[in-house]
Parts: structure tokens; C-alpha cells; sequence
């Protein structure tokens, strides 16, 4: 578990958020945001209960992504302060690159949703949305 904030020309933290990312690596973060101009951030309040729930979900979700040749999302969980229990993001080159997986073929989509732990690939939104309250995306390119 890594925290994320700020840090100073040293590499120094100096203000801490209030979220912890389930990342690979602080250098594979600053690697796709450097490598990757366009991003889907996703953000959820779980029902009452259902926090590790969605977070289980969200990381059969990296499952799938990883399964169809997608790249998986960055997860990042609230330790306190924010509305939002998680929010993702998801990297790409351009919106052709978010758009892609419309054009998997609808028998790779099952298989990996079912090795993800999913009743199958048109149960994932729906299974979803059974553990939130709110959720929000929203589109985003790089400011460079």
C-alpha cells in the first residue's frame, strides 16, 4: 500500500492525501501518466457494507482488463476525510484507445470475465452497480 502526496524538489512527501493506491510501483504511476494522454477516473460511494466488496470488484475488474490485453486501472481507497470509498483511473493514448474494447470479440470478453470471478461479461456493470450508492467518471486528457 502506498500513500500518495506531494512531494518536494528532494522527493520529500510534504502533504499527505487522505487515499491509498493498490499500484504496481510510484515509478510505473509516473510512467503511464507520462506515456499515456488520456484517462478514465471513476468514482465510487459503496452502499453501506459493501466497501471491500467493491473493492474486490474493482480488482477482478483489473482481472479482465488484463485478460482482454487492456492495461488495469489504478484503484485507490479512501483512509478518510473524502466522500468517495475508491476511484480508478485508467490510462490511454486518445479516446480510439478508451474506445478499443468495443471491438474484442464478445467470446475473449466472457472467457475473461469468467476467469475475473464474473458470472459472465454482461454482469459486470450490473454486479457494479448492486454495491454503490453514487458513482461519477469522467474523461480527462494530460495538461502538459
Amino acid at each position: 500500500m502506498q500513500f500518495f502526496a506531494r512531494r518536494d524538489a528532494n522527493g520529500k512527501y510534504i502533504h499527505p492525501n487522505l487515499y491509498s493506491g493498490r499500484i504496481r510501483s510510484a515509478r510505473s504511476s509516473e510512467q503511464a501518466f507520462e506515456k499515456f494522454n488520456y484517462y478514465h477516473v471513476e468514482m465510487f460511494i459503496a452502499l453501506p457494507g459493501k466497501q471491500k466488496e467493491l473493492l474486490k470488484q474493482r480488482e477482478m475488474e483489473n482481472v479482465y482488463l488484463k485478460e482482454i490485453d487492456r492495461d488495469p486501472n489504478f484503484i485507490f481507497t479512501r483512509l478518510a476525510g473524502s466522500v468517495w470509498d475508491i476511484f480508478t483511473i485508467g490510462c490511454y493514448r486518445d479516446i480510439k484507445h478508451f474506445a478499443e474494447s468495443a471491438d474484442i470479440p464478445a467470446d475473449a470478453e466472457e472467457k475473461a470475465a469468467l476467469k475475473a470471478g464474473f458470472k459472465g461479461a454482461n454482469f459486470i456493470g450490473s454486479y457494479l452497480r448492486e454495491l454503490i450508492a453514487e458513482h461519477h467518471d469522467t474523461l480527462a486528457g494530460a495538461v502538459r
